[in-house]
């Protein structure tokens, strides 16, 4: 499914109706709701919007068969380990969550891999579901795009030599923004200049969520061993995330890097303090954490 038509929210949506129909039930759960005007009040078409605007040099999502790919899984004691390596420092009384915890801990150790000078800037690339934050919040089942791209920042030196917790409160700073006046002030900057976003060669991007309901398709043969994407849209740095098999608050994180940077990565990942040792390497690259 094209992004252009929904985001991973919808899509997600889309396949447990699916899976619902194809064992036999006359009607689907939850019905999508169609209506724009929930979100923008001036009941807005495409015609609107930027895809008219949109070209080919938009659409980068091309394969690049240099790029290898590795799947880490994170056990329920692994995310715990993480979380509360994330929230050791804080001051301020508020909890990073496990799923920004587990971004902040990526974002560190891709940029180590990387080998970058202490000056250089990376960036953080989450995408936030803007449902609930809008006032009031769009009910779950709007169907379509509702999702924005933030970005925390940092330089590599401060990353790199800092603990977790900071690049977990960099990613929370930027997800707290997003709030219902900053979402509709991005809706009108959309509609005036159309979508714009710029892929920088240090950053680490985001994509699909550890919350999901990847589990709850069954298409008549049984419960998915597990969730993945294909190979479109990846790039350096590029992480994927699905709900782990094990339930729980499990996950797996499929990332992309080039080789030189993939071999530091795989070294990071299996001598971290929190990944302890490595279960089992398929020929996918998959490394399980403990």
């Amino acid at each position: 499914m094209n992004h252009i038509l929904a985001d991973g929210q919808s899509a997600w949506h889309f396949m447990k109706s699916w899976a619902e129909l194809c064992k036999g039930k006359d009607f689907i759960t939850i019905d999508p709701i169609w209506d724009r005007s929930i979100i923008e009040e001036d009941d807005p078409t495409m015609d609107q919007y930027s895809l008219k605007r949109i070209t080919s040099s938009h659409l980068p999502y091309t394969y690049d068969s240099a790029l290898q790919e590795i799947v880490i899984h994170f056990s329920v004691k692994a995310v715990a380990k993480v979380k509360q390596e994330a929230n050791s420092n804080r001051e301020d009384g508020k909890t990073v969550s496990s799923y920004q915890a587990l971004c902040a801990y990526l974002w560190k150790l891709i940029t180590l891999a990387r080998n970058l000078a202490p000056e250089e800037t990376t960036g953080f690339n989450v995408v936030a579901d803007c449902r609930r934050r809008l006032e009031p919040p769009v009910p779950s089942a709007y169907f379509g795009n509702a999702v924005r791209i933030l970005t925390a920042t940092s330089t590599a030196k401060d990353l790199e030599e800092r603990d977790l917790s900071y690049a977990a409160n960099l990613l929370k700073s930027a997800i707290d923004e997003c709030t219902a006046e900053t979402i509709r002030s991005h809706i009108h900057r959309l509609k005036e200049n159309g979508y714009s976003w710029e892929w920088r060669a240090n950053d680490v991007s985001v994509s699909s969520s550890v919350h999901f309901p990847v589990f709850e398709n069954d298409f008549g043969w049984g419960k998915p061993v597990a969730g993945r994407s294909g190979f479109s849209n990846k790039t350096d740095g590029k992480i994927t995330w699905f709900p782990g098999s094990e339930g729980g608050g499990s996950a797996d994180a499929e990332i992309t890097l080039n080789p030189t940077d993939m071999q530091r990565f795989q070294k990071l990942v299996t001598s971290s303090a929190v990944v302890g040792y490595v279960l089992y390497i398929l020929p996918t690259a998959v490394v399980e954490a403990a």
